[in-house]
Order: C-alpha cells, then sequence, then structure tokens
C-alpha cells in the first residue's frame, strides 16, 4: 500500500510540474511576441490644374513649290537639247536650241544699217561743224564792215549838221551803212539756218530706227534660245532633236525644291490653333527628326467638305524633302481647360467606382472622383481633391484605405 500511495504521489508531482512547465513556456511566448507594422513602397506623383491637351497628327502631301514648264519663245526646229532628266539647273541655263539661221542673217544686216546710219549722222555731223565754222568768219568780217560803215555815218553826220559835207555826201554814208548791215544780217541768218538741227535730227532718227532694228533682231534670235526660268531639277524632257517647237508645247519641266509645301486639312475648331508666320516642327515619313516649318496660308473659305486649307513652307536646301512624301504636323489640342489633373494611371475602379490614394500622413486615403475626360498620360476629373495633392501612382493595387505607407524615391 506504501507503495502505490508513493506512486500515485509521483504521478501527481510530475503531472503538476508538467502542467507548470506548461504555463511558463506559454508566458515566455507571449512575452517575445511583437506585432509587425507593414508599410506599402509606393510612388507619388502630385495633382496638378490647368488644361488637358492631346496631340492630333495633321498628315498630307509635300509638293514642291513652284513646277514650271518650259516654252520656247518663238517656233523653230530643234537644233540640240542641252539637258536630261534628273539634271540641276538654275536660272537662266540653256535648255535647248530652235533653229536659228534666219535670224543670224537678220542681225548682220541690220548691223550693217546701224553702221550707215552712223557714218550718215558723223557725215551731216562733219558737214555743219564745217559750215558753221565758215559762217563765224563771215560773220566776224560783216560785223567788222557794218562797224565802220556806222563809225562812218555818225561822223559824217556831224559834219553834216555842221554844215561841213553836202547832203549828198552823206546819203552816200547812209547807203554804205544799209548795205553793210544787211550784209550782216544775210550772215547772221545764214548762221541760224547753219544751226538748225533738222538735218541732223533726220539723220540722227534714221540711226535711231536702224537701232531698233538691230535689237528686235537680236531679240528674234535669243527667243531661239530656250532658257530654264527658274533654278531646280528637270523632271521631264518632252521633246527631241528634229522636232519642231512651239510655244504651246513644253520642252521640259523643271521643279524647284529649295522650299517644298505641306498642306494639311483643318477643322473649324482647330483654325484658331494656327496663324500665318507660326512656326511649326513637320515629321516626313521615312526621314529622321523634324523639320522647321512656317506656316504661309490658312484658306478663310472651307472646301465642300466643311474642311479648310492651311500651307506650310519648309526649307529644303538640302533637297532631302521629295515632293510625294508624306508628312504630318502635331497640333495641341485643348480637351479641357481650367480641370485638376491626376496621372492616368493613378486611377483605379473599386467596387465599380473610380477612385485614387493620396498620401495623408504616411498613409493611403481614398478618395472617389469622377472622370470627365483623359488621355494617355493625364486625366481631367473632379472629387474631393486639391491641387498638389499626393495621389499614389505605382502600388495603388495594393492598397486599401488608411494603409500605412512608405512614398519611395524616383530613381
Amino acid at each position: 500500500m506504501k507503495v502505490n500511495k508513493y506512486r500515485f504521489g509521483g504521478a501527481l508531482f510530475l503531472s503538476t510540474a508538467l502542467l507548470l512547465s506548461g504555463c511558463n513556456n506559454n508566458a515566455d511566448s507571449e512575452d517575445t511576441t511583437e506585432e509587425v507594422v507593414r508599410e506599402i513602397p509606393v510612388e507619388t506623383a502630385a495633382v496638378t490644374f490647368g488644361a488637358l491637351t492631346d496631340d492630333q497628327l495633321l498628315t498630307g502631301q509635300i509638293e514642291a513649290e513652284n513646277e514650271v514648264s518650259i516654252l520656247p519663245s518663238t517656233a523653230g526646229e530643234i537644233t540640240a537639247i542641252y539637258v536630261k532628266k534628273g539634271d540641276v539647273v538654275k536660272v537662266g541655263q540653256v535648255i535647248a536650241q530652235l533653229d536659228n539661221t534666219n535670224e543670224l542673217n537678220a542681225v548682220k544686216q541690220a548691223e550693217i544699217s546701224v553702221k550707215q546710219a552712223q557714218l550718215s549722222l558723223e557725215d551731216a555731223q562733219k558737214s555743219q561743224s564745217d559750215a558753221l565754222e565758215n559762217i563765224e568768219l563771215q560773220l566776224e568780217q560783216a560785223q567788222s564792215a557794218y562797224d565802220t560803215a556806222k563809225a562812218d555815218l555818225d561822223r559824217n553826220q556831224k559834219l553834216f549838221d555842221a554844215g561841213l559835207i553836202s547832203e549828198k555826201e552823206l546819203e552816200g554814208y547812209k547807203l554804205q551803212e544799209k548795205n553793210a548791215r544787211i550784209q550782216l544780217d544775210q550772215v547772221n541768218l545764214s548762221k541760224v539756218q547753219a544751226e538748225n538741227t533738222i538735218g541732223i535730227q533726220t539723220v540722227e532718227t534714221s540711226l535711231e530706227q536702224a537701232q531698233l532694228s538691230l535689237e528686235s533682231a537680236k531679240q528674234r534670235l535669243d527667243d531661239k534660245v530656250v532658257k530654264a526660268t527658274i533654278s531646280g531639277e528637270v523632271t521631264s524632257v518632252d521633246a527631241e532633236v528634229g522636232e519642231m517647237a512651239s510655244g504651246q508645247s513644253p520642252l521640259a519641266t523643271v521643279v524647284s525644291m529649295n522650299t517644298v509645301s505641306l498642306n494639311v486639312n483643318l477643322l473649324q475648331g482647330h483654325l484658331n490653333s494656327f496663324a500665318v508666320g507660326d512656326e511649326i516642327e513637320v515629321q516626313v515619313i521615312g526621314l529622321e527628326g523634324t523639320f522647321e516649318g512656317t506656316v504661309s496660308y490658312i484658306s478663310s473659305i472651307s472646301s465642300g467638305s466643311g474642311l479648310f486649307t492651311m500651307e506650310v513652307q519648309i526649307d529644303n536646301s538640302d533637297k532631302v524633302i521629295k515632293p510625294g512624301m508624306v508628312a504630318s504636323i502635331v497640333m495641341e489640342e485643348v480637351l479641357e481647360q481650367d480641370k485638376l489633373m491626376v496621372p492616368t494611371e493613378a486611377i483605379i475602379q473599386k467596387e465599380g467606382k473610380s477612385v485614387v490614394f493620396i498620401v495623408q500622413d504616411n498613409k493611403a486615403v481614398q478618395k472617389e472622383v469622377e472622370v470627365i475626360r483623359f488621355n494617355t498620360e493625364l486625366t481631367a476629373v473632379t472629387g474631393e481633391l486639391k491641387e498638389n495633392d499626393l495621389v499614389v501612382i505605382s502600388g495603388q493595387n495594393l492598397l486599401n484605405d488608411g494603409d500605412l505607407v512608405k512614398v519611395m524615391e524616383e530613381d
């Protein structure tokens, strides 16, 4: 009996010890367990206020600034063509030659006529000069004779008045003075007639007419040379040597490409976005980079489809842009004005509602928003937001209202 009692007591002691040991272990476990606070890493961006815009591409086709058909000024047989398709020519460069046999002969004959008229004028001028020189000598003699006769008359008039000579003698001196005066008048008249340029003018008129005829003949000769009227590239040669050319049939076509133009169509709502003189960047399909263009024209009347034409001139000094290429310009269209805007990626759907999370005191605060309009980067919204609020743009799908967050710095 004592043994059993001992065993029972030992068992009771062991059970009690194990129970106490278990209680001590639970207490230690509770003392060492700490609550772990989880912070969700996020990235943020500020709410902005202003205009929501979107880029639109306006596309058109490149056209040459100037395309000219080279026409001869007169008809004639083509004797030479000096250009081929693809050649680059300058204004005034000879394109072709027409037969000029008759015109060369006409110029030679006109030159002879001018030479003859010049010789006639020189002869007439020399004859006039010689005549005037002779008349000047006669005039000097006649003037001297008249002065002498006048002096004799004056002196003898005094003698007659004093009764020293007879009236008959005085009449003789008067007659001498009269004859000397008549002779002087005749010489003066001859001088006036010699100075008269009517004869010279007639010869000068003949010379002028001959010179005009020569200029006309030279012009007809020059018309047989067909020249480029603009600088550019020869895009076609439409005649052959031996054919007859006329002023109605182009011999060649030259396109100027130092400046090219892009024509695009605008909707009525786009008109206020552009003005003549605006500088615009142009993108040409197939070419790298952009090109500077200037708005040169905006039509004030729409086409039948309600579109307005805008022309943009583009410098093409290096000739890399070719007529017919497709090009476009980027137009910034204002979608909304004076609106709160958040990054489009910040908006998520929760329970069928559009929401964003803003960060306040290191906590995520859920805000319901109403989407007004959006583009790929920004969305115009209304809601309980204000400018410069920080909205979560990365990590928002992991958040619930009130979660602790840690704002990560951008790399």
